[in-house]
């Protein structure tokens, strides 16, 4: 098992909305203490990816969708992941 202060359990979506407070927020959990150290090239980074665009793909073939969700089920369920209606 991996001890609680060894990682830091963040959202997608929030990382997409708040990069830099997230960030921060990972340093902070996980102890590293020179974050306004490397502040200004994060923020140079950001700026320089600000434009990324995530792929697109076309939605899962039902049948392959029907199997996940089989063989899946049990992890989505204690991982709190919601299974995609067919």
């Amino acid at each position: 098992m991996i001890e609680s202060d060894c990682y830091c359990d963040v959202a997608f979506e929030a990382l997409e909305q708040d990069s830099l407070s997230v960030i921060q927020h990972i340093y902070q959990t996980l102890g590293f203490d020179h974050f306004e150290q490397i502040k200004a090239n994060v923020l140079r980074y950001l700026e320089e990816n600000s434009n990324y665009k995530k792929n697109i793909y076309k939605p899962i073939e039902p049948v392959l969708l029907k199997k996940i969700n089989e063989n899946w089920e049990r992890s989505f369920y204690e991982w709190g992941y919601k299974i995609q209606q067919i």
